[in-house]
């Protein structure tokens, strides 16, 4: 089912104050393995909504992980409580988890489909330039690959500590100053360990519970060695630092033997029509990740202060590992990327004669140099054009 059918009428058709959400949200949430109240359901539906109305009016054909990062920028820009940015943030996971195929399609020629009204049973939302936004709920549970939500969870139940625990994992990861990614995979990996077991007590969790689930996930869900080895480093790292109390020899004997595969490589000709068909922010983006090499997420940390053109280097900051690093700018992105700046300056302009809110700032920046995200050079380069009407 494309769950595109419903997510613009997810807001509850009755009364407001019987907050319901909407058999569309219920559906992604199920796929997620998510089990809420209906009170939050509705409200994790809202956040749903507003976030495919925002992408779809953002101007840019954004893939599914710039657009989170884009639409959780533009929140913070309004201030929010920290309670309610924590369940945007939630929404967010949890539909991303219930949901695939994110992807921008051609709009028909009809006349609803240049006006934006959704069709009956085939709904669709309209997006910038002819595009259309299309997505379906999964069918195979979180995150489809791994494990079914219905597969993994244990017939007795969620452990009553569960929350308390991944709260646990969180506070750990961050002390230690791991990325975010590390943060958020450390997270699914404890979380479907726990859901799993069952309601276990902490001093019964040991090394029988950890092997019993990585027997689980290679027999029964085939996982890849890589994917089992991930999820085995999240159980380390929550016995040790969670339940201060290590696996023992487990550390060293459980990991799985990753095979030696030859990659897929694509040749000069193929890589140059492939960057033939893009065009806009995102095929400046796919030209600066394999002309400089960066990873995805240094392209969309990327701040204007960051690129030199003089030198021609870009330098990334916090990159994997929390490491810094020197890379050459591609001579053929010098031109493209100039003309990008003089657009994102001018909007910059725009931005600081209504006063509007700086950008995000890394750790205590943002108190030490209260005005710094509105200056220039810290301005993202990869910038979200303001939806209309907001």
């Amino acid at each position: 089912m494309e769950a595109n059918e419903g997510v613009g009428d997810m807001q509850n058709n009755g009364r407001a104050t019987e907050l319901r959400p909407t058999d569309a949200v219920r559906r992604i949430l199920a796929a997620a393995g998510a089990e809420v109240s209906d009170r939050d359901a509705y409200w994790l539906g809202h956040h749903m909504e507003r976030f495919v109305n925002h992408t779809r009016r953002c101007g840019e054909l954004l893939e599914f992980p710039v657009a989170v990062e884009a639409y959780v920028i533009f929140c913070k820009q309004g201030n929010p409580p920290g309670w309610q940015l924590d369940q945007i943030k939630q929404s967010l996971v949890l539909f991303g988890r219930g949901t695939e195929r994110w992807r921008w399609v051609r709009a028909a020629g009809d006349a609803d489909s240049r006006s934006g009204v959704k069709s009956v049973g085939g709904g669709f939302q309209a997006g910038p330039q002819g595009w259309v936004l299309r997505y379906r709920v999964k069918a195979g549970g979180v995150n489809g690959a791994l494990v079914s939500a219905r597969g993994e969870v244990s017939e007795a139940g969620a452990p009553p500590e569960l929350e308390a625990w991944i709260e646990g994992v969180r506070r750990a990861v961050r002390v230690s100053h791991y990325s975010i990614r590390t943060e958020q995979t450390y997270i699914e990996h404890v979380r479907r360990f726990l859901l799993f077991t069952g309601p276990v007590p902490a001093e019964r969790l040991g090394e029988v519970e950890v092997q019993r689930y990585l027997e689980y996930l290679a027999l029964v869900r085939k996982v890849a060695a890589s994917s089992q080895n991930q999820a085995f480093s999240a159980l380390l790292f929550f016995f040790k630092r969670v339940l201060v109390r290590p696996l023992g020899d487990m550390e060293a004997t459980a990991r799985a033997k990753r095979g030696r595969k030859l990659p897929e490589v694509l040749s000069r000709d193929e890589v140059r029509r492939f960057l033939a068909l893009s065009e806009g922010t995102s095929g400046l983006m796919l030209r600066l990740l394999y002309g400089a090499g960066l990873r995805l997420m240094e392209c969309i940390r990327l701040r204007v202060k960051e690129v030199d053109f003089e030198r021609g280097l870009l330098m990334v900051r916090d990159g994997k590992g929390g490491k810094d690093r020197a890379v050459m700018l591609p001579e053929s992105v010098r031109g493209p990327l100039k003309q990008h700046f003089e657009r994102l300056r001018l909007l910059w302009e725009e931005d600081r004669a209504a006063d509007v809110t700086g950008v995000w700032l890394p750790d205590a920046l943002e108190r030490k140099y209260p005005n710094a995200g509105r200056e220039w050079g810290w301005q993202w380069v990869l910038f979200l054009r303001r939806p209309v009407g907001t």
